[in-house]
């Protein structure tokens, strides 16, 4: 990053926002602010003055201590001017909730990435670089439906030949061996518990290991395996097969077409990275001859698009979140927020990609491999 005074530099909310406590709102506004953000204890809103011009956002308790004291122009107080504050002065000014004072005026968003950022723009190649391209390139205003877009990148087409032999969870329970009354059918070992369910759309089949630990909000590795569809029954088998001798504590996979289709459509959970790459080096090899789909937006543990990793965030870090998150629906949210983000201002001298991947950055997100930073949900980072 490029050294700002924040000692001297002065700092102001953006006037276009105005900053609310949810107590003072009336329960329609409540209502409707509770499908974008959460409202938790403590916390507060900014929101636009202008409907459309920035998304509304949910401040976490810090983060609105901050905003208080910027209420007028002033630089950071003394008690404030530490690295972490830094930090997140850095991201709410490339979100424009803040501005800097450059010259004769303020500047915020995407607009300041020059002066808040590397002088080098970031890259990022492969299935990842191709949907952000993708999503750069897509004419969508709604960013829930432009995360959407980018989580479900490379799903496969349902095609008449998959809509035949995925027609419904019936079939597909059938394709992968695991029909009947009996739970554990189809898994060769009984150390697994089904978990039974009555919604006929619920997206997954899934297991839970008996001996399974209580992990309370303990973060939780994930594995996916991304087969091509032809491949779905085989992989299954053969990945059941290596969980059964791994420390898995669950597994699921797709229960609906759109389930077998998605890149992502047999996932692992883990407690311990460890247990996660010593099954991971098992299924490489059991799976060296099978066609691969790809993951987006995960860190890549084989060169042929099978096997990937992510971590899904602790329920601490999901605060302000509307609705439930997982590690690439969590990227992917991010990115379509930046994306639409640095769009709003066409010349602000950065592709709207690249301003994504810097404030993805900012987040505390390794755009090289797709795996958090070292303390991403630590208590010292979790500022919204």
């Amino acid at each position: 990053m490029t050294a700002i005074d924040f000692a001297t530099a002065r700092l102001r909310v953006n006037p276009a926002c105005r900053l609310i406590e949810p107590a003072t709102l009336g329960v329609a506004e409540r209502a409707r602010l509770a499908q974008l953000v959460t409202l938790a204890e403590g916390w507060a809103v900014l929101v636009p003055v202008a409907p459309g011009y920035l998304p509304s956002r949910a401040l976490c308790p810090q983060t609105r201590a901050l905003l208080t004291v910027l209420q007028q122009p002033s630089p950071l107080p003394t008690a404030l001017n530490t690295q972490e504050v830094q930090l997140q002065v850095r991201r709410l000014v490339l979100d424009h909730l803040l501005e800097v004072e450059i010259g004769e005026g303020f500047v915020g968003g995407p607009r300041a990435y020059g002066l808040l950022g590397s002088s080098d723009l970031p890259q990022v190649s492969g299935l990842s670089g191709e949907a952000l391209s993708y999503g750069q390139a897509l004419a969508v205003d709604d960013e829930h439906t432009l995360a959407m877009r980018l989580y479900l990148y490379n799903r496969i087409p349902a095609s008449d030949r998959w809509l035949h032999r995925f027609s419904d969870p019936q079939a597909i329970a059938h394709h992968l061996g695991i029909g009947g009354g009996d739970p554990c059918a189809g898994l060769g070992h009984t150390r697994w518990v089904r978990a039974l369910t009555t919604d006929e759309d619920a997206p997954w089949f899934s297991w839970q290991a008996v001996d399974a630990p209580r992990l309370g909000d303990h973060p939780l590795y994930k594995l996916y395996i991304s087969p091509r569809p032809e491949a779905f029954g085989a992989v299954f088998r053969a990945a059941v097969a290596c969980f059964n001798r791994s420390r898995a504590v669950s597994f699921k996979v797709g229960r609906t077409l759109d389930g077998v289709l998605r890149p992502d459509k047999l996932i692992a959970y883990f407690v311990e990275p460890d247990a996660l790459h010593e099954a991971a080096r098992r299924l490489a090899v059991a799976l060296a001859e099978q066609p691969a789909q790809g993951v987006p937006f995960a860190a890549a543990l084989t060169t042929d698009g099978m096997l990937f990793s992510g971590m899904d965030p602790p329920l601490k870090a999901r605060l302000g979140e509307a609705g439930p998150t997982s590690w690439r629906w969590w990227i992917c949210r991010r990115l379509a927020a930046h994306l639409s983000a640095a769009r709003r201002e066409p010349s602000c001298g950065i592709e709207p990609r690249q301003f994504a991947l810097a404030r993805l950055a900012l987040d505390g997100v390794d755009t090289d491999t797709w795996m958090p930073k070292p303390g991403l949900w630590s208590e010292e980072q979790l500022w919204t």
